[in-house]
């Protein structure tokens, strides 16, 4: 899995520098940004990044924002690394669009074994989060809205 590009948006420029390191260290192409404008212009352009590390204690905007956002035009897999360790602030950023949570302080052996499953199950981050809903007959889904109708009327799913 060695070369994938990994985008690091991490204002504590310690953290950020360990694991870029530590990340380099096994082959991975790393970028480090430390605000969440410069995280989320990164984010978008190419090279795009195929996995994400999100703080959430960003200097400029809330990374619960950041991702959000990023979600919106993005597939792109997002762990958050944050020191936030509320299990309501776990539930909010992950369905919000995070893929997956860790908290600080992390060991290294950890993170690397969460990033190397996210890449594992990620789609190709070349391509578009879908532009409007999916129709296979009476099926709709919307990945906007997050919802599915059977012809035209909303099913709940919980």
């Amino acid at each position: 899995m060695a070369g994938e590009r990994i985008l690091i948006i991490e204002d504590a420029l310690i953290v950020a520098r360990a694991v870029r390191i530590s990340l380099e260290g096994y082959g991975f192409v790393v970028d480090t940004v430390t605000s969440g404008v410069a995280g989320y212009a990164r984010a978008l352009q190419p090279p795009l990044p195929q996995l994400i590390l999100l703080d959430l204690g960003l200097p400029d905007m809330d990374g619960l924002t950041l991702c959000s956002r990023i979600r919106e035009q993005s597939l792109v897999p997002i762990i958050v690394l944050t020191a936030r360790d509320a299990e309501y602030e776990k539930i909010i950023a992950l369905e919000g669009g995070a893929d997956d949570y860790v908290t600080k302080p992390f060991g290294m052996g950890e993170l690397l074994a969460r990033v190397r499953v996210a890449l594992r199950h990620a789609q190709p981050c070349d391509q578009p989060a879908p532009a409007g809903p999916l129709v296979i007959g009476d099926l709709t889904l919307d990945p906007t809205t997050h919802q599915v109708r059977v012809r035209g009327t909303l099913v709940h799913l919980w």
